[in-house]
């Protein structure tokens, strides 16, 4: 579930039809958007996709309005999966916000008292998207480290080895 700036505070690609707004009918849970990996699963042409309908286990039916380019939702190492997006505000889970650059924590702490004013049953919480970036690519990060400290250390042993070899033939050739 998504809402209406959800593709633009993400930095998606729209490449066929229209983004969910707040101004479409009030019934605009029966709409998806889809990415290029959803219709080459179900067999749609990018082109034609938009007005199509697809039927879900629910027997709920959704008129798809439009098409995502492709994009990584999951780590890289990942296959880029069918994804499908519905504007229902009943069953939002996650709020994505996009902040100014400037003082995070000013921005947080106010959210966090907003939180409060209509949620006091439940913490608060959030993870800035950078910070998610880092801790799902730091170990890829720390390989890295290793196998450059191994290269470096193994140009050092080829070249003392070089130059052993240059020191043993210059000792053989004083000797002849």
């Amino acid at each position: 579930t998504i809402t209406a700036d959800f593709i633009s505070v993400m930095q998606l690609n729209l490449k066929y039809g229209n983004s969910f707004s707040t101004t479409m009918p009030t019934n605009r849970e029966l709409f998806a958007i889809v990415n290029e990996s959803f219709l080459t699963d179900f067999q749609l042409q990018p082109s034609t996709a938009v007005g199509q309908k697809i039927i879900l286990p629910d027997n709920t039916t959704l008129s798809i309005i439009g098409v995502l380019k492709d994009f990584h939702a999951r780590p890289l190492t990942k296959k880029i999966e069918p994804i499908l997006f519905r504007y229902n505000l009943n069953e939002i889970r996650y709020l994505q916000i996009e902040l100014q650059d400037g003082n995070d924590q000013v921005a947080i702490n106010l959210i966090k008292d907003a939180w409060k004013s209509m949620d006091n049953q439940n913490d608060f919480g959030y993870e800035l998207y950078e910070d998610a970036i880092y801790k799902t690519y730091k170990p890829y990060k720390d390989i890295t480290k290793i196998i450059g400290v191994v290269a470096i250390i193994a140009i050092v042993i080829a070249g003392l080895g070089l130059f052993s070899i240059v020191i043993f033939i210059i000792d053989q050739r004083r000797n002849e």
